[in-house]
């Protein structure tokens, strides 16, 4: 048996993080702010929009 493993980029990762905190109901209504999204996940602004825009 052969694994593969896929590597995902931070963007990706970001992204991901972010739709499990929408349908998980911890975002009620509205997103944090950049700022803030940014010192929870550990990213800068950059990394952050690009995720946002997937």
């Amino acid at each position: 048996m052969q694994l593969r493993f896929q590597k995902t980029s931070v963007v990706e990762q970001v992204a991901r993080a972010i739709r499990e905190e929408i349908t998980s109901g911890k975002c009620r209504g509205w997103l944090p702010t950049e700022r803030a999204l940014c010192e929870q996940l550990r990213v800068s602004r950059r990394t952050l929009r690009c995720a946002l825009d997937q």
